[in-house]
């Protein structure tokens, strides 16, 4: 017994030097962790400001070539969003057309399906259950024609992601779209919408 009562009290010193003496080298490393997340906020910028000003430096030379895509494109419909291509691997097969109008149809049809989804919430939050249930089923319907609208494309797109391939910029667009009909589908569905 005698023997146990030293080694408890050799073991008891020993954790409380063994908390001393990792405090000073806690202090230490937090520079290099400091560091480290400066090292890494640089990256990122450097990263963004590159891919944000490609394109600008490759124009510079040729003025008719930075007039022209103003004269060609139409501009995009005031809800759908600016997006720039994703760069990636070749593709393995061709997008299918994706024109400014089905952006612009998307968005449209969106709005009516947002809209139709608020109107069944105020009817739910009023006491007519039945009546914002069928308002939210009748939101669902119009996110179906949205998914409908676009099925080729998605179905592009899920494979370009996963393939790591470059998405040209009204893919881009789409998915930004898509994403908030998406986060719709899901309230319409908690709501009662089938």
């Amino acid at each position: 017994m005698a023997s146990r009562t030293p080694s408890s009290r050799t073991t008891g010193s020993a954790r409380r030097n063994s908390g001393r003496s990792s405090r000073p080298q806690q202090s230490s490393q937090m520079p290099m962790i400091l560091g480290g997340v400066g090292l890494l906020v640089l990256i990122v910028v450097l990263v963004m400001a590159k891919s944000g000003g490609g394109d600008m430096d490759s124009g510079a030379g040729d003025s008719s070539a930075s007039k022209q895509p103003d004269e060609t494109q139409k501009a995009p419909a005031a809800d759908v969003p600016a997006s720039s291509a994703k760069g990636g691997k070749t593709p393995s097969r061709a997008a299918p057309a994706l024109s400014q109008e089905t952006l612009a149809k998307m968005s449209e049809i969106y709005a009516e399906a947002n809209a139709i989804h608020e109107a069944g919430i105020k009817l739910q939050q009023a006491g007519q259950k039945m009546e914002g249930s069928a308002k939210q089923s009748e939101a669902k319907v119009k996110i179906d024609a949205i998914k409908d609208l676009i099925e080729a494309q998605s179905l592009w797109y899920e494979e370009a992601d996963m393939g790591n391939w470059a998405i040209p910029t009204e893919y881009v667009a789409m998915n930004k779209i898509y994403g908030k009909v998406s986060t719709l589908e899901k309230k319409v569905r908690m709501n009662g919408g089938k």
